[in-house]
């Protein structure tokens, strides 16, 4: 038996489970216009990028914040005249590559997604 996709299994699969649209249309059998069509007459039209946004903003606020304060422990690093928290710096410097990594996966993540709709 057929699934029938509500708004409010979409909007699950959307927000906590980030689920792209092109994963949702194989689940519940539906074509990229059938999708279209619905969600337009759902009033759920433009979420096509919800998942991503709405699932990891605090990822991007966590890398920006991260980023900004990178140049700033480098001058109190070269400035500190007590012997400096090496591994601590470190660590954080780690932190920040690890995330912006990881940003650049889900954007990249997200122009694929959109590129498969659109085609």
């Amino acid at each position: 038996m057929k699934k029938e996709l509500t708004i409010d299994r979409y909007r699950q699969h959307k927000e906590d489970d980030g689920m792209p649209d092109h994963k949702i249309m194989k689940e519940y059998g539906l074509n990229q216009p059938e999708l279209t069509n619905w969600k337009r007459k759902n009033g759920l039209k433009g979420m096509s990028n919800y998942s991503v946004s709405s699932k990891k903003p605090s990822l991007q606020e966590t890398a920006e914040i991260l980023a900004a304060e990178e140049p700033k422990a480098d001058v109190e690093f070269k400035s500190d005249e007590d012997p400096p928290n090496h591994d601590l710096l470190e660590e954080y410097q780690k932190a920040i590559v690890a995330l912006k990594e990881e940003l650049d996966q889900l954007r990249a993540q997200r122009t694929e997604d959109q590129s498969t709709i659109e085609s």
